[in-house]
């Protein structure tokens, strides 16, 4: 029932009109997103090669070592990241212990 035919529907003026379904207009709405998104990003690669190769050979290899700095430090920050959730799944192990610890003793003392 989705994709049927266009219905023809005749307004109050009895001019004959072609109503479309609402998932046409936004089919038209997204695809046409997604197709300037597709064409920045083919233009911004071509702009970026471009003016990569353009660069003198001093320009490139500073280029590449400040990239190569950047993914050194991303790396550095991933890894403390997973020390920090370790550290954090530890605290959090310790502290359901205390706490069944806690409810047992205040369950004896109750008793």
């Amino acid at each position: 029932m989705l994709f049927h035919h266009y219905y023809p529907v005749t307004s109050d003026n009895g001019i004959d009109s072609v109503i479309q379904p609402i998932w046409i207009i936004i089919l038209s709405i997204i695809g046409g997103i997604v197709g300037l998104a597709i064409l920045v990003a083919i233009f911004g690669s071509i702009f970026h090669s471009y003016k990569f190769n353009k660069l003198s050979d001093k320009e490139k290899t500073e280029y590449l070592d400040r990239e190569h700095e950047f993914e050194d430090s991303l790396k550095r920050v991933k890894d403390e990241v997973k020390e920090a959730q370790e550290h954090l799944k530890k605290v959090t192990e310790a502290s359901q212990a205390a706490e069944k610890v806690a409810m047992r003793e205040w369950t004896d003392w109750r008793i």
